[in-house]
């Protein structure tokens, strides 16, 4: 008889895992990557003019590639440094006031949150122009001309 030891964390894991999995396949069948890729796309009108008009399709390749090679630094980069900031603040509030280390964690994300609301209209164009050249680039490089 096969018995499975498996603790709390690993069902969790696992199921997570199959969710994760079905959406995949389920995201692939119903076309819904090549519709969000071109509502993306179609967000900014000036991230075509990135494209010029007889290479623009070895441009959006290097693009796509760069993107692709990239985006696991980014995204850790973008992960390490708010854990960074927020367990230096929360050390330094510590020493400072006898904060608690977890309240000045806490403290440190509300402000982060807070921060980035209030200048939304500062940073938000610039995200939407570069998600709409990322996925002019895909569009581009997956359609042959």
């Amino acid at each position: 008889m096969l018995t499975f030891s498996w603790s709390r964390n690993h069902w969790i894991t696992f199921g997570l895992a199959i969710v994760a999995v079905v959406s995949y396949f389920q995201l692939i069948t119903m076309a819904g990557v090549e519709s969000l890729l071109e509502r993306l796309a179609a967000q900014s009108e000036s991230a075509a003019s990135v494209f010029a008009q007889g290479g623009g399709r070895a441009e959006a390749l290097i693009i796509v590639f760069f993107f692709l090679l990239l985006t696991p630094v980014a995204f850790a980069m973008a992960a390490f440094v708010p854990l960074f900031a927020s367990a230096v603040v929360a050390e330094f509030l510590f020493s400072l006031v006898n904060l608690p280390q977890a309240v000045g964690a806490l403290v440190f994300w509300i402000s982060l949150t807070l921060g980035m609301w209030l200048k939304t209209d500062a940073w938000l164009p610039s995200l939407k122009w570069l998600g709409s050249l990322i996925a002019r680039a895909f569009l581009i490089a997956l359609h042959a001309q």
